[in-house]
């Protein structure tokens, strides 16, 4: 299947990576692609897959994002290769961090471009005019945040890929903690998108379908399956749960953003969903009334149900972390990274104390 979205071309199908990679690449008449991928989770198949995909006048480089690496470090790394001749799309696969770190790579492969203009055409011409094509092939913890940032909101830094692969079969080894992570990131996701301000139908309708979705799938996960249905669908929710993100990232999203730039780790966003969210939704009252009883429906919970205790009893059989400090998180950084999720949301500051006092009761 092809969806064509606003912003993405998305091919989702079992075993559809090798012919849709290659049908893109010949459609664009690519020639030199640079495939990014994540050192901390090898996946020696997938990229073979997506080798004997590229046609044979295809060259490729290839970046392998170090454990330490910095997005600017990648980005570094990929700028070596347009030394002598640009590369026409940048190929990020396997994990959220490999995408998350592609993007970051192109927004430097734009700026370098512009910079190497001469100062009367630099004026005229938009960075944007200088992004190399962007391709993902997600893995199981799908997109990184913010997803899929468009419309007008949308800049160069944040523009979404042009073509996303989702193919089940390269999630089919995913262990029962991967697969946990996924279900508790895309359950946040979505309830992020009803508690988010902006009046968007759409995005709340795909949520509404990845809630319904993941509560599917729910007995599934708890027994630790890996057929191929609980991927596909799986990987579909986290899909949708990404596509839902326009209105932007969710309170908890936007905790773990602003702790990953402070402690320069990626964060455990499942754990911290499993933590937080179930206090956030009791304490704050994210979500209406209306929308409650919406989500309470799509979850099959009972009609007299709390919203935030269903959510807490969903989450609670899953192998995650159980508190910040499980996490390996300081105490003084998730405190820090509550300021800089403030400014970054507009977050009141009266809801900002009231984190505050969250987390230090579930520290």
């Amino acid at each position: 299947m092809t969806l064509i979205t606003f912003q993405s071309r998305i091919h989702f199908a079992t075993d559809v990576l090798e012919e849709a990679l290659r049908a893109e690449l010949e459609e664009s008449e690519h020639r030199r692609v640079l495939v990014i991928h994540d050192q901390k989770q090898p996946d020696a198949q997938l990229l073979e897959r997506v080798y004997i995909s590229l046609p044979d006048n295809v060259s490729r480089e290839v970046v392998a994002i170090a454990p330490d690496h910095s997005k600017v470090v990648t980005g570094e790394l990929g700028l070596v290769h347009e030394t002598n001749e640009r590369v026409d799309v940048i190929i990020a696969l396997g994990s959220a961090r490999a995408i998350g770190h592609a993007r970051k790579c192109r927004q430097l492969f734009a700026q370098s471009r512009m910079a190497s203009l001469p100062q009367e055409e630099r004026r005229t011409q938009r960075t944007q005019a200088y992004l190399p094509d962007f391709f993902a092939i997600p893995g199981v913890d799908g997109m990184p945040d913010p997803c899929l940032s468009g419309g007008a909101t949308a800049s160069f830094k944040t523009s979404p890929p042009n073509v996303i692969i989702c193919d089940p079969s390269v999630i089919a080894k995913s262990t029962e903690t991967d697969i946990a992570n996924a279900f508790a990131k895309t359950l946040g996701r979505c309830l992020g998108t009803f508690a988010g301000s902006n009046f968007n139908p759409l995005a709340d309708g795909m949520a509404a379908e990845g809630l319904r979705r993941l509560a599917m799938i729910l007995p599934q996960v708890y027994e630790n399956q890996t057929a191929h249905p609980l991927m596909r669908d799986l990987m579909a929710a986290s899909l949708i749960g990404s596509i839902s993100q326009q209105k932007g990232p969710g309170l908890v999203e936007a905790i773990a953003n602003a702790l990953t730039l402070l402690t320069q780790n990626d964060v455990d966003t499942g754990s911290l969903q499993r933590i937080l969210m179930p206090r956030l939704l009791h304490d704050l009252q994210l979500i209406s009334r209306h929308d409650e009883a919406l989500i309470l429906r799509l979850l099959d919970a009972e009609d007299d149900a709390s919203l935030s205790r269903s959510i807490e009893e969903i989450l609670d059989p899953l192998p995650l972390n159980r508190s910040l400090r499980d996490m390996g998180l300081a105490l003084s950084d998730v405190q820090k990274a509550i300021t800089a999720a403030q400014d970054r949301i507009h977050m009141p500051g009266p809801v900002a104390k009231q984190i505050q006092t969250i987390v230090e009761d579930v520290f």
